[in-house]
């Protein structure tokens, strides 16, 4: 408390802006605790932040799903290598034909449902972000803005500070690479769409998965700023401004 203490007292002294911390308190708050690891563990997740890591870890999940039903957290999904050197691109229509061999049918009802599956978890999923945002937003204000000294006591000293940055961090990595992944289904997807028009060229089926890709490519943007919002509260935090 007293490194806390002296920081703050060095901040009001060099800030004469109604107390507002100057830019760079809060690396010198990791500098002070007490082994510079800042931990988001120490924070207990609110019901949202739970909800944003079960929606990641369902829409990471291997696409078909395989038979067993089993899903793939993100590290494993993103880590999972290719055992023949199939494209990336190409994994996924590639595992789709090998369950649906024989009916054209079946393989594009397949692919519509996984489509239309992703995308109505990415609308849940969005919802979720504009809370963790939110959320994230007010704490970033508060860290940084005119009760940011009451802020300090209460958070009880230069690790918690820490740890609140890092939970807002850590839900940005989860957002982010959640983005990422999302993205590279979608052109999986595509891909898949333009080998079905040559494997199974059934017109009514295929504007079926058309319109669905149109859907979800509209949550994929959606989700796109989403992310960029969240990098936005993260950029205000660190350059010590409230944004």
């Amino acid at each position: 408390m007293a490194a806390l203490a002296a920081l703050l007292l060095g901040a009001c002294a060099q800030e004469p802006d109604f107390g507002r911390y100057r830019p760079g308190l809060l690396e010198r708050l990791d500098a002070a605790s007490n082994d510079g690891t800042p931990d988001a563990a120490t924070l207990a997740p609110t019901g949202a932040e739970r909800d944003l890591r079960t929606m990641a870890a369902n829409l990471s999940a291997e696409r078909p799903a395989p038979d067993n039903a089993h899903l793939w957290g993100i590290a494993q999904w993103a880590a999972k290598p290719a055992d023949d050197g199939t494209p990336a691109s190409l994994r996924y229509y590639k595992r789709l034909r090998a369950q649906h061999p024989t009916s054209p049918a079946s393989l594009l009802n397949a692919l519509a449902g996984d489509i239309q599956a992703d995308t109505m978890d990415m609308d849940r999923f969005a919802a979720i972000c504009g809370e963790v945002i939110a959320a994230d937003r007010a704490r970033s204000t508060e860290l940084l803005g005119q009760g940011a000294s009451v802020s300090a006591v209460s958070y009880d000293g230069p690790s918690a500070f820490a740890g609140v940055r890092a939970r807002i961090d850590e839900n940005g990595r989860i957002i982010g690479q959640t983005a990422n992944i999302l993205a590279s289904r979608l052109v999986g997807y595509r891909t898949a769409l333009a080998h079905a028009r040559i494997d199974a060229p059934s017109p009514e089926y295929l504007a079926v998965v058309e319109a669905a890709i149109d859907d979800m490519e509209a949550r994929m943007a959606l989700i796109d700023r989403m992310s960029v919002s969240h990098e936005g509260v993260i950029a205000a935090l660190r350059g010590g401004a409230a944004g």
